[in-house]
C-alpha cells in the first residue's frame, strides 16, 4: 500500500516545538542508500523527532532539481525492515509492501504518520506528520522519504525523547 494524503500548509506547533526542544538528543540524521564511504553529500537527508503530541523533522535536497517527497513515519523496526528490504531486485515500494502487516500493527498503536514536502534544489524544509499519529506509549520513531529516484531514512536515537530517556547525557 502506498502512503498518500495531502499535507496542509500549517505545521504542527507541538511537533515543531518537540523537535526544537529535543535538538540533537532526539533527532538522528538520515541514512541514505549508498552513503557509506562517500565524501559527497547524500542526495536527500532526513531528520525525525517526536513526542506524544506529534512528529516532525527536516528534509534536505542536495540535488540540482526540486523534489517532491512522501515521508512515512512508523516505529523504527518497521522503517528499518523497509530499508533493509531494498536491494538490487527489490524496490522501495516492494520493500514497503512486504511490511504491510507490521505497519498496520504500528498504526493501531498510533505510531504512523505521513507528510508531504516539496523541496527546492539545495534547500531544507520542515515537515510535520499528519494522519493517525497518537502513540499511547514511548517508542523509537523512524522515517522514510520517497522522493522518486531518491530515498532517505532517519531514526530517533532513542524513544520519544531521544537519548534523554536512555540517560546518555550524563555518561
Amino acid at each position: 500500500m502506498r502512503l498518500s494524503t495531502k499535507l496542509g500548509a500549517s505545521i504542527s506547533t507541538a511537533a515543531l516545538g518537540a523537535a526544537a526542544v529535543l535538538g540533537g538528543a532526539g533527532v538522528a540524521q538520515a541514512q541514505s542508500l549508498g552513503s557509506l564511504g562517500s565524501s559527497e553529500p547524500d542526495a536527500v537527508t532526513l531528520t525525525v523527532a517526536g513526542d506524544m503530541e506529534g512528529v516532525a523533522g527536516e528534509i534536505t535536497n542536495n540535488t540540482d532539481g526540486a523534489l517532491t517527497c512522501t515521508i512515512g513515519v512508523s516505529n523504527a523496526e518497521v522503517i528499518s525492515a523497509i530499508e533493509n528490504g531494498i536491494d538490487d531486485e527489490t524496490s522501495f515500494d516492494e520493500a514497503n509492501a512486504a511490511v504491510a502487516t507490521e505497519r498496520e500493527a504500528a498504526n493501531v498503536l498510533g505510531q504512523n504518520a505521513l507528510a508531504f514536502a516539496t523541496v527546492p534544489a539545495g534547500e531544507t524544509v520542515t515537515w510535520s506528520g499528519i494522519g493517525s499519529y497518537g502513540p499511547a506509549e514511548d517508542f523509537r520513531a523512524g522515517a522514510a522519504a520517497d522522493c522518486g529516484d531518491e530515498i532517505a531514512f532517519a531514526y530517533e536515537s532513542g524513544g520519544l525523547f531521544g537519548s534523554l530517556d536512555m540517560g546518555s547525557l550524563g555518561s
